[in-house]
């Protein structure tokens, strides 16, 4: 099978990111060695408190800190470290594979404070590098998890092009503002 690219996952991969990766590597994808041009830029996190409780519980603030540096600290130092290798790629594109259940408004709902919190940050991070390297042709998909195996898979929307007919102003496609979508293909609120 021909090589369609090279892709790299940020420093400790979720399992939904590695469960992506195998697919991009049955699409003919590989993982990008030390000297290989990248052109997918897989960012995802996997740092969480041992038991940091829902939001209405007293916090292991020392933990929330350690969770959300690693995490924090883990995407942006993927993205410095690998964006110069991109450069020349053939797709520049920049992901990021999240929970749904990130935005400080479900927090309230969920068990994994330190991780959710941290999620926000990370998620405002992606936003930033979208604004830093959109200008200089990198795109960007930000794919949500949801029940496996309905809607389109995060392998098929990473690799998915984004619309740009007629009807489909600029300021509405996916490639000119950060998304966030599921399987279903559901703008998700940040």
């Amino acid at each position: 099978m021909e090589t369609k690219g090279y892709y790299l996952l940020s420093e400790r991969p979720s399992d939904f990111a590695l469960e992506t990766a195998a697919e991009l590597e049955k699409k003919g994808f590989v993982k990008a060695g030390p000297e290989d041009p990248v052109d997918l830029l897989i960012l995802s996190v996997s740092g969480k408190a041992e038991d940091d409780g829902d939001i209405r519980t007293h916090h292991d603030y020392g933990a929330l800190e350690e969770v959300i540096a690693e995490n924090v600290n883990g995407v942006l130092r993927a993205a410095n470290e690998t964006v110069p290798r991109m450069k020349d790629s053939r797709y520049k594109r920049i992901v990021m594979l999240t929970d749904r259940t990130a935005s400080v408004r479900r927090t309230a709902e969920t068990e994994g404070f330190a991780y959710r919190m941290s999620l926000a940050a990370v998620h405002m991070a992606f936003r930033n590098l979208f604004n830093i390297y959109r200008k200089e042709g990198y795109t960007f998909r930000c794919y949500a998890e949801g029940e496996p195996g309905k809607g389109i898979s995060a392998a098929d929307y990473i690799l998915r092009a984004q619309s740009y007919t007629p009807w489909d102003p600029v300021i509405h496609s996916d490639e000119d503002r950060p998304v966030m979508k599921d399987a279903f293909l559901d703008e998700i609120p940040w």
